[in-house]
């Protein structure tokens, strides 16, 4: 989709859409409710420290340390804001967290420092654990290439692109390779034009 403002200049641009800008989404399976669980978990976004977990205060009930607390206390983490959205997905005896970035792009990647957890933690053993630690949408940036398949690559982190003054573009989907790009075509606006004149023979 595209929206032109008045300032976009006339012309027809050609784009190919080498690849889309997703959000991380990972997940870690086979977790248990535990008691004395108590640290810090670190939660990384392209490799840097976005926010930390403080696991006893996660316990609310003083009882066993349970995955929805965990998911609860890693939701309303100070400096999580929404960044990371934790979910369980409960089958049979065992629960599995799902985290889901909200922003798109290479930086959006979700991984879990889970050295400064003390106590015994299912948590931590599924981080360590590659079987148990699955990557379920690699984070990746968007690429368009101007004019085709092998033109200059534009990368951001969103799907929506400014290259053209004046004119947003937002892609949805990838071209196959070898596909033809997709044709943008900016008409010239005569609104502006037609109303000056009218207003200078008006005036006349």
């Amino acid at each position: 989709s595209a929206t032109a403002s008045s300032k976009a200049a006339a012309g027809t641009y050609g784009f190919f859409v080498k690849q889309i800008a997703t959000a991380s989404q990972v997940s870690l399976t086979g977790l248990t409710d535990n008691t004395g669980v108590a640290g810090t978990l670190k939660l990384n976004m392209g490799g840097a420290l976005a926010f930390n977990v403080d696991m006893a205060a996660a316990n609310t009930d003083g009882g066993a340390l349970s995955t929805r607390e965990l998911a609860a206390a890693i939701n309303g983490a100070a400096g999580n804001g929404g960044k990371v959205t934790a979910s369980i997905v409960t089958t049979g005896g065992t629960a599995e967290l799902v985290l889901t970035a909200r922003d798109t792009g290479l930086n959006s990647a979700i991984t879990l420092d889970t050295s400064g957890i003390t106590g015994t933690s299912s948590l931590a053993d599924a981080n360590a654990d590659p079987a148990r630690r699955r990557v379920l949408v690699e984070a990746q940036d968007a690429e368009i290439r101007v004019g085709a398949e092998n033109g200059t690559a534009i990368t951001q982190a969103s799907n929506t692109f400014t290259a053209i003054d004046g004119v947003s573009m937002t892609f949805t989907r990838a071209h196959a390779t070898g596909a033809a790009p997709v044709t943008l075509t900016v008409s010239a606006d005569t609104t502006t034009s037609t109303a000056n004149v009218q207003a200078f023979v008006d005036a006349f």
